[in-house]
């Protein structure tokens, strides 16, 4: 399992031969047709904490004049200057990253180093007890490092713990089907066949303008972001948060923010006027969905996209504008249970079943339909999405922005 031959284990009783056994079924990949690929070279830095004095010394005084940003090409060359603001000063402090031994462990220390010596410096008989020693010594040192991990522990480490019990994460993806149906391990073919099956080319037209859409809502001004808005935005998120190309995290960023407040504060109220998104990249990770049957199947895999910090920052706080919106407008129908206060998913199961018992008080039938589809956010019209916001009154700025977030 550690090695990425065989696939989860699938225990399932409809396989089984009898009704009082469950069958216990494995997929192997044997080792020499699974595709080796180098491991990319990680981006970013080892962050010391001790050191922000020194980061922020590097990083202030950097680009401080900037022109005005009244064009995209204006923008697009702001933002990459603050970051390359922060990698430079962030390489004049801090280490690149390295990967981490494959082989490595938490817990091992020199007790144990010193164990093995014994075992490799013994010989025949004599190599019984040392080998009883090196048992031992692994336990010790497995059993304090728990300790030590569990009782000095802080909410992350706490989830990090929790997680454990889903085993070892697989490094190496196993041959897939492709599109000829043949189980292939070339990464261009298995490339191609998780792109096909994530994003479909043709999409099925969709007029922007439905005969059903309500009255046009008055539209409302664009209102600048605020210093107080980026900072409570950015204080809860998670300095362990999955990284974009530049390997810039939110703890960079947050040292950035203290350092050079009107930088910040000039780029996303210009993105937002002009209507343009900055950060269009990312990096997508394809990780296996649990306790599927064939995992040579592109569908037992789901992306997930590693977006840019800074850009995910401009959207949180859109997002809670929008949101702030909805609610204070009343925007949202009744009958929305997502994304609604007070309208959680036990109301719209209570609902459901009122409606149930209603029906069958009064002798009739009720039928549900329950919808799930696939690739939702990766197919969104843009244009019927964008005139809906139109048609609830957001301002022009932010629907060309939304339009620009979607796009490409």
């Amino acid at each position: 399992m550690i090695s990425g031959q065989f696939s989860p284990l699938l225990i399932s009783f409809e396989k089984s031969i009898s009704s009082d056994h469950a069958s216990l079924t494995l997929l192997w990949y044997p080792a020499e047709a699974i595709a080796i690929a180098h491991p990319p070279q990680l981006s970013g830095y080892a962050i010391d904490d001790l050191l922000i004095n020194s980061w922020t010394k590097i990083f202030s005084p950097l680009s401080i004049t900037t022109p005005p940003l009244t064009n995209i090409s204006a923008l697009d060359a702001a933002a990459a200057q603050l970051h390359a603001d922060i990698n430079f000063a962030s390489s004049r402090v801090f280490p690149p990253k390295c990967a981490p031994d494959p082989q490595g462990v938490r817990w091992w220390n020199q007790d144990c180093a010193v164990a093995l010596s014994l075992v490799h410096s013994a010989c025949g008989a004599a190599k019984v007890k040392p080998i009883k020693h090196l048992r031992q010594t692994i336990a010790a040192a497995k059993r304090t490092w728990a300790h030590d991990f569990l009782h000095h522990t802080t909410s992350e480490n706490l989830w990090e713990a929790a997680a454990w019990r889903k085993g070892r994460s697989i490094k190496r993806i196993p041959p897939l089907l492709t599109a000829n149906l043949v189980i292939s391990q070339d990464h261009s073919e298995m490339s191609d066949a998780l792109s096909a099956h994530f994003f479909i080319a043709d999409r099925p037209e969709v007029a922007p303008f439905q005969w059903d859409d309500p009255e046009p809502l008055p539209t409302c001004p664009f209102i600048p972001i605020t210093q107080s808005e980026i900072a409570s935005t950015l204080s809860p998120t998670s300095n362990k948060s999955a990284l974009g190309t530049s390997g810039i995290n939110y703890k960079l960023l947050k040292w950035a923010f203290q350092a050079r407040l009107d930088c910040f504060l000039e780029i996303f109220n210009a993105a937002i006027s002009l209507g343009h998104h900055l950060w269009n990249e990312a990096v997508v990770v394809v990780l296996p969905k649990p306790y599927k049957p064939d995992y040579s199947l592109p569908k037992a895999y789901r992306p997930i996209s590693l977006l840019e910090c800074c850009g995910k920052l401009l959207e949180k706080i859109i997002a809670k504008w929008i949101l702030s919106d909805t609610h204070d407008h009343n925007i949202l129908p009744s009958t929305q249970f997502g994304s609604h206060d007070y309208h959680s998913a036990v109301d719209a199961a209570l609902c459901l079943t009122h409606q149930a018992q209603a029906a069958v008080k009064c002798s009739l039938v009720a039928s549900v339909i329950l919808f799930n589809i696939q690739g939702f956010f990766d197919n969104i019209n843009i244009n019927r999405a964008i005139h809906i916001f139109q048609n609830l009154g957001f301002a022009p700025s932010l629907c060309q922005w939304i339009r620009s977030f979607l796009s490409d």
